[in-house]
């Protein structure tokens, strides 16, 4: 319907050279299913006590570090969300979310509610990430589901095909950068092709021995993709059965 239309659904993504901004990025950081990032940025813009719909797109940044469609568990899917400042900017912003990590609690597998983890489980991290030439995407955004199923399964592939195909060291791995405007309706999406290392947050990636389904794959996470395959199919994600053949191609989470 038109939720669908709205977030973008039948428009191409049209990737761009451009550049990434650059600046200092403070962030918290977990392995996660995509879909709760937005979560972890109403944290981070509380914690600093301000709107995401007012400051959305030029402060509010999120790191995505995996490819969720290669991934066996969704929870494995890496990612950071924080803030992406200048040194102007930073002197208000950075010692007021430093300042939060004295009351972090000790991690605690228990906890399931992610606003409550985001909040209170995970510390706040820095690190300078350079401005450098990037594959740039701007899309439309509603600050829903839906948004988070297009950005997963249709310009997720497409940015890191983007990335691998323009990337300066071939021997990188791509990441994403995403900011995102509510008031816009808008996001704009970021691939860095030099120095692509540098925004991996120190941690690399997967290799395809670790890619294998293991113990990790529960019964849980195996509904959980029967619901995503659902979802997939109805945005036109999955792909068809061949004429002539009885078997059919699945995408990589399938």
């Amino acid at each position: 319907g038109n939720s669908m239309i709205n977030a973008g659904i039948l428009q191409p993504a049209d990737i761009k050279e451009g550049i990434f901004p650059g600046g200092n990025f403070v962030y918290k950081t977990t392995a996660r299913d995509y879909a709760t990032s937005p979560a972890m940025l109403r944290v981070v813009a509380k914690d600093l006590k301000l709107g995401l719909k007012k400051h959305g797109d030029d402060l509010f940044y999120t790191v995505y570090l995996d490819d969720p469609n290669t991934q066996t568990h969704t929870r494995r899917t890496r990612f950071a969300g924080g803030i992406l400042v200048d040194d102007v900017q930073g002197k208000e912003y950075v010692p007021a979310l430093l300042e939060k990590n004295k009351d972090v609690k000790e991690w605690d597998e228990k906890v399931t509610d992610v606003n409550l983890l985001y909040k209170s489980y995970l510390k706040y991290h820095q690190t300078d990430l350079q401005s450098v030439d990037a594959g740039v995407l701007h899309f439309p955004y509603t600050d829903g589901f839906i948004s988070a199923l297009i950005f997963t399964y249709k310009l997720y592939p497409q940015l890191i095909a983007y990335g691998r195909a323009n990337i300066q060291d071939k021997n990188e791995s791509p990441v994403v950068i995403s900011t995102c405007s509510i008031k816009d309706s808008m996001c704009t999406h970021y691939v860095p092709l030099v120095q692509a290392k540098s925004f991996r947050l120190g941690q690399d990636a997967y290799t395809q021995e670790e890619l294998k389904p293991d113990s990790l794959s529960t019964i849980a996470e195996v509904s959980y993709t029967n619901v995503m395959k659902g979802f997939k199919r109805a945005l036109g994600f999955s792909s068809k059965k061949k004429k002539n053949d009885a078997t059919t191609t699945t995408t990589a989470t399938e």
